[in-house]
């Protein structure tokens, strides 16, 4: 079960760093290569497959319920509203800054690698 819970977490996260990527290159370059509207389309079909990955760890919390796991689930949280506030920030703002941007994938990357310590540290106790 464990490791379902890890595929499930590590696909999200691959979700989240390709949303992130893109919308970090388009603020960074404001790529002269693509419209605006081109952009936009990029973005919003990377924030509806960011929205469905979601789902992956609406799914992984239960199964670390059930292993008794209480501080990987809070830390699972902890990291989906780390993603929330990001996107909502990023929605709202549409013009955030890349100091921004860049500490929120600074706190994404250290909430996963906790996250993954405590899973790791259960994963020894089975």
């Amino acid at each position: 079960m464990l490791e379902l819970v890890s595929l499930e977490v590590a696909t999200f996260h691959q979700l989240a760093l390709r949303h992130w990527a893109y919308a970090f290159n388009w603020t960074e370059r404001a790529w002269p290569t693509e419209t605006k509207e081109t952009a936009n389309n990029k973005l919003e079909q990377l924030r509806e497959e960011l929205t469905d990955g979601f789902n992956q760890l609406s799914s992984a919390e239960p199964k670390l319920i059930l292993l008794g796991d209480e501080t990987g689930r809070k830390l699972l949280r902890e990291y989906g509203e780390n993603i929330l506030c990001y996107k909502t920030d990023l929605i709202l703002a549409r013009a955030i800054s890349l100091e921004k941007m860049e500490s929120y994938k600074g706190d994404l990357e250290m909430r996963r690698t906790e996250f993954f310590g405590e899973l790791s540290r259960v994963y020894k106790t089975l």
